[in-house]
């Protein structure tokens, strides 16, 4: 989306918002969402209304701890961007300032300001949820079934027709990352199919992909009349990693590609996702669950029997002890937000006393701003310090 230049009513009018400028310029983002360099981290403040007049509409304003000065994109009825909040709720609001004078995040919503405050806590970070599917695009499907298109030499394609949307032709080619899409959800349970998009909304109405799946599922899943929707869910819940009776194998990198594991799983849903290589690390459990392993997946399903992935710190005698065939294989979600590091520094820990909420406190090297759970008595989290002589185990209630 073009982001609009900076207008006369970028700044706020008659607010005084005093903070020190910092040395650096803002940045803005060509594609519209939260700049790098900005993090909308909510302070203490409710969010507030301030009504329009005849030069402008309302708009919202949610004041955030300081960050990086950005008064872009400026102006009114910019791109909309979804944002996510308290307990992953997502409101959907068009930018007009991300973070004026380093602590004002204004912007427009359709959104009541109830809604938003119920969103959009003090103290919750605020990020940026992004979808495959265009913002302004709906993918509601008409009366009649999809089709398969042979692709003569060329790919070979489906079509859904859906309801008249925003004309929306791209990305117009084949071999595009793929999405996956929620469809006709019953008491059987979740519907899902990985797809990988040719045309959104072809001429307003034509949903165009390629798919591993058949058309007879794709036509179970994508009835008539169903609302199809991104899926965005803990995928490890849908596809079942179940070993089958072979031994998993080491694939030897090419110039184009680093060395991968592959093990073959029984028939599940087909997931080629994530695709690529160093995608971010997955805990998964094996044997008995008496062993898990940090893997990188590149496809979880391929062709629903291929789990492939990078394990830089295992070796294929580790890979099959652990994933053992007729093995489970599943998740184990580390509760440390992924972009925090607790790299502890030089100086030791110490204990406060704090009233009636006694604590430690181990200072670590710099990492992700996080101040999160913020509050005591949180779910308990075992942290283990390895070195070459010793595993060390200890259980804690995080704080922030």
């Amino acid at each position: 989306s073009v982001v609009p230049t900076v207008t006369s009513s970028s700044n706020p009018s008659s607010e005084m918002i005093t903070s020190n400028p910092p040395s650096a310029s803002p940045t803005k983002n060509t594609n519209g969402g939260i700049p790098s360099d900005v993090l909308l981290q909510r302070n203490g403040n409710p969010c507030v209304l301030q009504p329009g007049n005849n030069s402008s509409p309302d708009r919202i304003k949610c004041t955030i701890e300081p960050t990086a000065n950005n008064p872009f994109p400026g102006g009114y009825d910019n791109s909309p961007v979804l944002i996510t909040g308290h307990k992953d709720c997502i409101i959907k609001i068009q930018p007009v300032h991300w973070a004026h004078n380093r602590i004002g995040f204004y912007f427009q919503s359709t959104e009541s300001i109830e809604s938003i405050n119920a969103c959009f806590l003090p103290g919750v970070l605020l990020e940026e949820f992004v979808t495959s599917i265009p913002v302004d695009v709906q993918l509601q499907r008409n009366d009649d079934l999809c089709t398969f298109e042979r692709g003569n030499g060329a790919y070979d394609r489906f079509k859904c027709t859906i309801k008249p949307t925003i004309k929306y032709n791209l990305p117009g080619s084949s071999g595009n990352n793929p999405v996956i899409l929620s469809g006709n959800n019953d008491n059987d349970g979740l519907c899902l199919i990985e797809i990988q998009p040719v045309h959104w909304a072809y001429n307003q109405g034509g949903f165009y992909f390629e798919s591993a799946e058949s058309l007879t599922r794709i036509n179970d899943c994508f009835t008539p009349q169903t609302h199809l929707i991104e899926f965005t869910g803990k995928i490890l819940n849908e596809v079942v990693l179940q070993r089958d009776n072979n031994p998993c194998s080491f694939e030897r990198g090419t110039s184009s590609r680093p060395d991968r594991f592959k093990c073959t799983i029984e028939p599940t849903m087909s997931l080629k996702s994530p695709r690529g290589y160093g995608n971010d690390s997955v805990y998964i459990s094996g044997m008995m669950d008496l062993c898990v392993i940090e893997i990188q997946p590149i496809h979880w399903a391929y062709n629903k029997r291929g789990f492939y992935f990078e394990a830089p710190s295992e070796n294929l005698m580790s890979i099959n002890a652990c994933f053992a065939p007729n093995t489970r294989l599943e998740e184990v979600k580390p509760r440390i937000p992924s972009n925090v590091e607790l790299r502890r520094n030089k100086r030791p820990c110490i204990f406060e006393a704090n009233g009636s909420n006694p604590r430690f406190k181990c200072p670590i090297r710099a990492t992700t701003n996080n101040k999160l759970p913020a509050n005591y008595g949180n779910n308990p989290v075992i942290l283990s310090d390895n070195d070459d002589d010793s595993f060390c185990l200890i259980e804690i209630q995080p704080v922030h």
